[in-house]
Parts: structure tokens; C-alpha cells; sequence
């Protein structure tokens, strides 16, 4: 009988007492990930190279939803427990909904192949969800006749100030302008060097979205950069969007007295200055979904932001230690003949390196239950995913692709 193939990448690294975390990156990873450490008593230190929120987790509203199929993939599954965790965490610790709102959420079936996907996730049973026609009390007049899901807890948030809501916990000291050059292992902890500092903590934990791979330490993780821009709309009083919509655009409910629609998504594009092209294609989208504020926002002053997500090559988040990929090159070397060969050495991981990052367009979503995770293992506490899923997410997974399929992040 064969023996198993052990997946040695996948072994935890030995637990050390957390006695001081950093953190860079104070986007809603960063934020969420240091929330769950400080809510647990342990001091962490948040470092970021701009202000906090001012990256892809700055715009004035997005949509709080798991855009699932009814496919059983790893992604599917991350995402059904991620929406109602996030959903939780908002209930349970901003019950005020200063910057949020589960108002519910239309999705629309845009065209046949949508329709039947959506179908297919109704009979699922998955996830909370209803046949929009079956809601006549929740539909907007202007969406009466539209096939569609209802998500009763659909909601929107602001993720700039969910963020400063965050962070503003004791436990957690926010620097920023702090861009952060290298980090190095001095035992017994990591010296990270900024533009004007160095700061010194037991664990570092990288949550710095589309900057997390710029580091001699993570270079392996070869981001995908996704260029989204996004677009605003004075709120009218004639015109009353009481719930998100979200189909191949999506809009929400007015905030402070201003409507998000959007977004463009341009692959492999660093370049965050505002474009009219982009703003265009926005209104387009916005016509599909309510022409009635299309024809206002047009001859409104154009308003709006571009940013930067971070994507992985599998489009799953990259959550947990962090191993050496240079030395798993060595370690794993027979992985590049054969795949199935048995190798029982250790992983070697860098001491206390933890990263929680590449959430692309579901940020929202899925960063609050990585950090809950993260939190858990780092604490040894039992983590809230379940283990296929942490093997999934694990950083470890890209360097030893890699290595399987010929490339080379070096």
C-alpha cells in the first residue's frame, strides 16, 4: 500500500508566546486583524505608509454579500462562512449603524446564464436567500418586473470609518506615514524598519493588500493587481434607492447624503489617477440600474476615487505563517520531478511571520473571519475555519505551485 503524501508546507510552525504584534497595513485587513488581537488583551502596533483606509479599503460605500455560486469550491465555502461572521461582527460590536446598514440587498439577473446560476444557489440552500419575486413587499417600483435574488441581510458599509472604528480600540497604536523598507528577525523579535522609525515586536503580521509581496520575505506570493474605480452621486429627493442593487454594476442607499456606484475592474494596472473613460463606463452601469440618477449624477460635477486590489493566482486570500521559500526550494526541490514524492522535513518558516492579505474585490467580507482565524491560531485557540479551508488559504500553497509547475518568483 502507498503511504500518504505528507504535506509538510501545511504543518503549523511551533507556537511562541504573543507578547507585542505588528501590523502593517491599516486597510480593513489590518484594521480587522488587529482588532481581533486587542480584543484579546495583546498590544499591537499598526503601521501604514499613507493614512489608514486609504487604499483599496477607502471608498465611501461598498456591499456587504457573499457573491457565491452553488459550486462546493473553497472559495464558495469561505464565503458562506464569511458573510454572516462579518455580518455578526457588526451586530454585535457597532450595533449603532453609524456606518452601516443591513437595508437588504437586489441581485439582479442580468442575463440567462446569471438567472440559472442564481437558481441553482436557491435550491442550495446554502445561505440565507429568496426569489426576488416572491418579495413584493421589500421590491423598489423601479425593479417590480427584474428576476433576481433578495438577500434579506444584504447590507452596505463604509469601509473607511468601519476602519477608524477598528483601530480605535486601546490595545491598538495606529503610526502612520510609516512606509515600511525591510523587516529582519533579531531573536527574539522582528526589527521593522519605516522612513522615519524602527519598531520592535515578538510577531509581525503583513496586511498591506497590493504591497504585500514588495518584502525579501514575500516576493513568492506574485500579487495580482486589480485597478477598480469607482464613482459618487449626490443624493436627490426625488429619487429613493432604499436598498443595494448590485448585478454587472452595483449602487447603493445614499450615505451622508452620496451614492457609490461602480466599479471597473482594469487587470495588471498600478495606476490610481481618476479617469473619465472609467467614470463613463460607471454611468453606464448606472443607467442599467437606475436611469432616473444616471440622467442627475450626469450633469452632476464628477466625483469619485480609484485603488488598487490585491488578487492571488488561485483568487483566494493569503492567511496564515509564512514560510522561507527560498529554503523550500531546497527543502521541496524533488517537488519540481514529482509531485507525489514523500517528503517528511520540516517547514522551514520564518519565526513569527504571519500574513493576511489578497482579498480582491470581497475584502469586506472575508477579511474580518481571516482575522478572527489568525487571531485564534496565533492565541492557540480553535481556529473558526475549518482545516481544508486554512489549507486552502495558506501562504505556503503559492511557493510550493510554484515549484511544481516550473516558476520562479525570484
Amino acid at each position: 500500500m502507498s503511504r500518504p503524501v505528507i504535506k509538510t508546507w501545511l504543518t503549523p510552525p511551533p507556537a511562541n508566546p504573543v507578547k507585542h504584534v505588528i501590523i502593517i497595513g491599516a486597510g480593513i485587513a489590518g484594521a480587522s486583524t488587529a482588532y481581533a488581537l486587542a480584543k484579546r488583551g495583546i498590544e499591537v502596533t499598526v503601521l501604514d505608509a499613507a493614512e489608514a483606509a486609504s487604499g483599496a479599503s477607502g471608498n465611501h460605500q461598498g456591499l456587504l454579500y457573499a457573491k457565491i455560486t452553488a459550486a462546493d469550491t473553497a472559495q464558495n465555502q469561505l464565503l458562506r462562512l464569511a458573510f454572516p461572521f462579518a455580518l455578526s461582527h457588526l451586530q454585535h460590536h457597532f450595533p449603532d449603524k453609524a456606518f452601516w446598514d443591513d437595508c437588504g440587498l437586489f441581485q439582479w439577473a442580468f442575463d440567462d446564464k446569471e438567472y440559472q446560476h442564481q437558481q441553482k444557489l436557491l435550491q442550495s440552500h446554502y445561505i440565507a436567500i429568496e426569489n426576488w419575486q416572491n418579495c413584493t413587499a421589500q421590491r423598489s417600483s423601479i425593479w417590480q418586473e427584474q428576476q433576481g435574488l433578495w438577500w434579506p441581510q444584504g447590507a452596505w458599509v463604509s469601509p473607511p470609518l468601519w476602519v477608524q472604528a477598528l483601530l480605535q480600540h486601546p490595545n491598538i497604536h495606529v503610526h502612520t506615514h510609516q512606509k515600511v523598507h525591510h523587516f529582519d528577525w533579531q531573536h527574539p523579535q522582528w526589527q521593522v524598519h519605516t522612513n522615519n522609525d524602527c519598531f520592535q515586536a515578538s510577531h509581525l503580521i503583513i496586511c498591506s493588500g497590493n504591497h504585500s509581496d514588495v518584502f525579501t520575505q514575500t516576493q513568492c506570493l506574485n500579487l495580482r493587481r486589480i485597478r477598480g474605480q469607482v464613482a459618487y452621486a449626490d443624493s436627490h429627493a426625488a429619487i429613493h434607492i432604499p436598498h443595494a442593487i448590485t448585478g454587472q454594476h452595483y449602487l447603493t442607499p445614499a450615505f451622508q447624503n452620496r451614492h457609490t456606484f461602480g466599479a471597473s475592474f482594469v487587470f495588471n494596472d498600478e495606476d490610481i489617477q481618476f479617469r473619465v473613460a472609467e467614470h463613463q463606463h460607471n454611468l453606464n452601469g448606472l443607467q442599467q440600474l437606475s436611469p432616473q440618477l444616471a440622467d442627475v449624477c450626469a450633469t452632476q460635477q464628477i466625483q469619485g476615487r480609484a485603488s488598487i486590489r490585491a488578487d492571488s493566482i488561485d483568487h483566494l486570500p493569503i492567511l496564515g505563517p509564512l514560510g522561507d521559500a527560498r529554503a523550500m526550494q531546497h527543502t521541496y526541490a524533488k517537488l519540481s520531478q514529482d509531485k507525489h514524492y514523500l517528503i517528511e522535513a520540516k517547514c522551514p518558516y520564518y519565526p513569527n511571520l504571519w500574513i493576511n492579505t489578497a482579498h480582491g474585490t470581497r475584502g469586506m467580507v472575508t477579511a474580518p473571519i481571516c482575522a478572527e482565524s489568525l487571531a485564534r491560531r496565533l492565541c492557540q485557540e480553535t481556529d473558526i475555519l475549518p482545516q481544508p479551508l486554512q489549507d486552502a488559504l495558506h501562504p505556503n500553497r503559492l511557493p510550493i505551485r510554484q515549484l511544481i509547475y516550473g516558476q520562479s518568483a525570484f
